[in-house]
């Protein structure tokens, strides 16, 4: 065995001496090879790089995307509140207002017993007037209109038992979707039997009467 392990170095070496170029052929491949590997571990090194920015910007983008969308979520929530303590503000104040309405009719009046249906139509005609184009579209500039509103003073106190019932008046005015009567009643008719809204002020035997609940 190792005779012919011999002659065939012999043979390969006898080859290499006649073919000068085997050895520099040899030797090209080879480095080529190391070339290429080097050349693939350097290019697998900068994919790994380059996933590893890639999900690091990604990481980052969603991180700031996230932050931007709770930014707004809290900007609209904020915008959210003051609307709502805005409404809420502006609501108080007309409830304030139609309560000394109330109070000055039960005072100058007090021969008439109203309920809280004579209330509620007594508002309704301030409502009216607001909602008419010959009127002011403020319901401060409605019941602040010199010599309307019998009894009614800007210094009237604001009982409670007329708060509330000029609170549900004017929340149910703000939220309804549909007018439960028209703005051309702009005119209250304070009688024995209770308040009523009339569309005409002079014609008093012709002009058509409402009355909450409305009929």
């Amino acid at each position: 065995m190792s005779e012919i392990l011999r002659k065939h170095r012999e043979e390969v070496d006898d080859m290499c001496f006649r073919h000068p170029w085997f050895n520099l052929v040899y030797n090209w491949i080879i480095w080529a090879l190391i070339i290429a590997l080097g050349i693939s571990c350097m290019a697998w090194a900068y994919d790994v790089r380059a996933e590893r920015r890639a999900a690091s910007l990604t990481a980052t983008a969603l991180a700031e995307y996230q932050a931007e969308q709770n930014a707004a979520e809290t900007a609209r929530m904020e915008e959210l509140a003051a609307a709502q303590a805005s409404e809420t503000a502006v609501i108080t104040r007309e409830a304030e207002m139609i309560a000394k309405l109330y109070f000055g009719i039960d005072r100058f009046i007090e021969k008439y017993d109203y309920s809280e249906a004579d209330l509620f139509t007594y508002a309704r005609c301030v409502f009216n007037r607001v909602e008419n184009e010959k009127y002011s579209d403020t319901l401060e500039d409605v019941i602040n209109q010199a010599d309307q509103w019998t009894g009614y003073f800007e210094n009237n106190p604001i009982l409670k038992g007329y708060y509330n019932t000029a609170l549900k008046a004017v929340e149910e005015w703000h939220s309804e979707s549909i007018k439960p009567v028209s703005n051309e009643y702009l005119w209250a008719e304070l009688t024995p039997n209770g308040i009523y809204l009339k569309n005409d002020f002079h014609a008093d035997g012709y002009a058509i009467r409402q009355r909450y609940p409305w009929r």
